[in-house]
């Protein structure tokens, strides 16, 4: 298997910071926001298991960790939310309502300071979250069975079938460039097969993202002919 050399980890490097928000951003904008929600919220647990892995891998999207990020700070209403994340308001709106009835994120009306008024303010429940795999899960859908078919495809599932790993992780396991390891893993995740399990900064603060098959055993089922 050959050495990965420097041009190599640049590219992941470079791959994982076009999804990352780093520690840095989160400080930066956090000092800027007004100081009627500067302070943090309270009943944050430092960890929350997820069991669904759809709901994983939108909260380890862009959009939702950067609020995340901004969340953890402190509590924030919708204007802050909506002017350091940088998203769209319909977006953001559409955001907090799904992340809102999964639990992940609360709100309260807080009386804004020295007026009659009121403001709603939202605060994230955890610091971290980590998906907890499932033993097993059944699947009718015949298309998915395609990606077993792919090798490299499989080798990958194979890699993260009992423990997370990164891309880099994988790339050196497989001889496979970083690039291609993360075009596979995109595909394993539409399909449903693979989700985030965890994310972490490294020492450089580059965020790393973990990936792990969304259960331990996978069983594929499907009846020919189909009578629905």
């Amino acid at each position: 298997m050959k050495k990965l050399d420097e041009k190599s980890i640049k590219i992941e490097n470079d791959t994982l910071k076009k999804n990352s928000f780093s520690k840095q951003s989160a400080d930066a904008s956090s000092s800027s926001l007004s100081t009627s929600s500067a302070n943090v919220s309270p009943l944050i647990s430092d960890t929350q298991v997820i069991r669904d892995p759809v709901l994983m891998n939108l909260i380890s999207s862009d959009d939702v960790r950067n609020i995340r990020l901004l969340l953890i700070t402190g509590e924030k209403n919708f204007d802050e939310l909506r002017k350091f994340s940088g998203i769209k308001e319909e977006s953001l709106k559409s955001l907090l309502f799904t992340l809102i009835s999964k639990g992940i994120i609360k709100f309260h009306e807080k009386k804004i300071s020295n007026t009659s008024s009121s403001d709603t303010f939202y605060s994230i429940t955890a610091k971290h979250f980590i998906y907890q795999q499932k033993e097993e899960i059944i699947f009718n859908d015949l298309e998915i069975v395609g990606q077993l078919n792919h090798k490299k495809k499989l080798i990958l599932l194979n890699l993260i079938q009992s423990e997370s790993k990164t891309i880099m992780d994988l790339s050196r396991k497989t001889d496979m460039n970083p690039g291609t390891v993360k075009r596979h893993l995109s595909d394993l995740i539409e399909a449903q097969l693979v989700t985030i399990a965890k994310e972490e900064f490294n020492n450089r603060r580059i965020l790393l993202k973990y990936y792990i098959t969304v259960a331990k055993k996978m069983i594929f089922h499907y009846e020919w002919p189909n009578m629905d």
